[in-house]
């Protein structure tokens, strides 16, 4: 093949060098109708060999191609309209058409495809136009009314008839005796505790500088009770604190305690707060207790004492009433 090609070169060579512009092979006189004359008595032309998937493979083959076939041993070549023919079924003269066989078993239905994807909605087409109204008919005639009749006479009114006597009443009946009385009802539940007496008294002075950890009276907040039988006690008290030095970190802890007759409260009666300074500033806090006590008949004094039980700054404790935010405040009720 490479030597055929270098001569076929050379042929076209000498043929341009010459002005011809036709090619022979194997003939120094090739057919002036020709482009290519091959003449030979011992060999052919052979035309490339593919497989039927090499030449399905062909991209855009030209018009009037060929190959041969190894997969069908047939020359092959490419029409444009028709795509490859096969030159051994297209060989010799048409014979006449053969019987028609008979018509074998309908094979086995396929596999229905997938569903294509359905089509977009074509535009709605435009609405006609609206009939014309048809004439109305006309009103029928109305019927004559027919005439009244005369009203008839009144009928005269009858007398009224006497009135019965009245008849005499009949004796009274006697009194039936009494019935059993019922039986009684149960007790009903107890009623919620009604408060018998109230109190409520304010600080009137505050405990400035305090550092002492003895309980001491805070100013105003002290009351006095007179007790006609053993009563349930309920007491609410707050107090507040505000620390002498501005340092920051100072604090001082402060206990309030509730006292009964000069006697500290052991049960619900104390209550523990911490004033700690801020940032540049002397801190301020506020606490408070509650207790429920029971008391006998008599007279008992209550009241609210205070101590700084540690810390690094003294503290003032409590305060005017006009003056301060939270001077103390002490409420005392008496329940039933």
């Amino acid at each position: 093949m490479k030597s055929t090609l270098i001569g076929i070169f050379s042929l076209l060579t000498l043929a341009s060098a010459f002005g011809q512009n036709n090619v022979g092979i194997g003939t120094t006189t090739p057919d002036p109708t020709s482009v290519l004359e091959l003449k030979s008595t011992n060999q052919g032309i052979l035309v490339p060999r593919l497989t039927t998937a090499q030449r399905i493979a062909i991209v855009s083959p030209a018009e009037a191609l060929m190959v041969y076939d190894t997969d069908f041993e047939c020359f092959y070549y490419f029409k444009t309209l028709t795509g490859w023919q096969d030159m051994c079924s297209n060989s010799g003269v048409p014979g006449p058409q053969g019987p028609i066989g008979l018509t074998g078993p309908q094979g086995p239905a396929g596999v229905p495809g997938p569903a294509g994807p359905a089509g977009t909605t074509g535009p709605a087409g435009p609405a006609g136009p609206a009939g014309a109204t048809g004439p109305a008919g006309p009103a029928g005639a109305t019927g004559p009314a027919g005439a009244t009749g005369p009203a008839g006479p009144a009928g005269a009114t009858g007398p009224a008839g006497p009135a019965g006597a009245t008849g005499p009443a009949g004796p009274a009946g006697a009194t039936g005796p009494a019935g059993p009385a019922g039986a009684a009802g149960p007790a009903g539940p107890q009623g919620p505790s009604g408060i018998i007496d109230k109190y409520h008294v304010r600080g009137t002075a505050g405990r400035i500088g305090v550092t002492s950890t003895v309980a001491t009276l805070q100013p105003g907040l002290t009351q006095t009770i007179n007790l006609t039988a053993t009563s349930t006690v309920f007491v609410v008290a707050t107090i507040g604190g505000i620390n002498v030095n501005t340092t920051n970190g100072q604090y001082a802890v402060v206990d309030m305690i509730l006292y009964v007759d000069g006697t500290y409260l052991p049960s619900g009666g104390w209550n523990r707060f911490t004033v700690a300074n801020p940032t540049g500033t002397n801190g301020f806090n506020t606490c408070a207790l509650n207790s429920m006590i029971s008391l006998g008949a008599g007279s008992h004094t209550i009241e609210l004492r205070t101590a700084r039980v540690s810390g690094t700054t003294a503290v003032s404790i409590g305060g005017d009433a006009t003056l301060d935010t939270n001077p103390g405040e002490m409420t005392i009720m008496i329940l039933n």
